[in-house]
């Protein structure tokens, strides 16, 4: 009998993406097929460049325009690319901005109050804060898939003042790896029985798993 996928959903994500979670077959199917329900690593490139604009023009909107130096978005494997998918090809996108000044309690309680309203129509549901004292601000939203926003404004005791926007991805596929798996209905054929020997699945079957409604 072939392997099916295993079935997980947004209410699982705590468990697993966790680091410890050891994926076997049927949940690497699963992977498979989240990640192809995604959208690739390049077009996440112009997704979150568009979202960091969006905030960035929401937050100036509140304090006036802060002059900030945009990085270009950079490739990484991120926290979100743990547990279930630590198996396969995964990829996270990360953008960041920054100013050279510090912002005041005043407009720390405005540029927070416009992120937080951002995260929430995001899908960000929890955050944190750390260092909640004047010119000492930071708070992070974390979405279920492990992505996560963070506004850090600060300034060091040598005096130095930056003020950090940064956004991690979700996990992603890259165009490469989408078609591989829209081929194979794998992205590491070649590899796949010697990640699990005792597959029945042949290259043949792989594309089997193609579904036709996400791929």
């Amino acid at each position: 009998m072939l392997p099916v996928p295993r079935t997980w959903t947004e209410a699982d994500y705590a468990v697993i993406l966790d680091a410890d979670f050891t994926p076997d077959e049927q949940d690497s199917l699963w992977a498979i097929d989240e990640l192809m329900s995604r959208p690739s690593m390049e077009e996440a490139f112009v997704l979150s460049s568009s979202l960091q604009s969006e905030l960035i023009t929401a937050l100036d909107g509140v304090l006036g325009a802060q002059g900030w130096t945009v990085e270009e978005p950079y490739e990484g494997t991120g926290r979100a690319c743990r547990g279930i998918y630590e198996k396969l090809p995964r990829h996270t996108v990360t953008t960041r901005a920054s100013t050279d000044t510090v912002l005041d309690d005043a407009q720390w309680e405005s540029a927070a109050a416009v992120f937080a309203a951002f995260a929430s129509a995001h899908g960000y549901v929890v955050s944190s804060s750390f260092g909640d004292l004047t010119h000492n601000h930071s708070v992070t939203f974390y979405a279920p898939d492990l992505s996560d926003i963070s506004l850090v404004s600060r300034q060091d005791a040598d005096g130095r003042a930056y003020t950090v926007l940064s956004m991690d991805s979700p996990c992603y596929f890259n165009e490469e790896d989408r078609a591989t798996t829209r081929t194979y209905g794998v992205p590491l054929p070649s590899s796949w029985a010697a990640m699990y020997p005792t597959s029945p699945l042949s290259p043949r079957e792989f594309r089997l798993y193609g579904r036709d409604d996400v791929w």
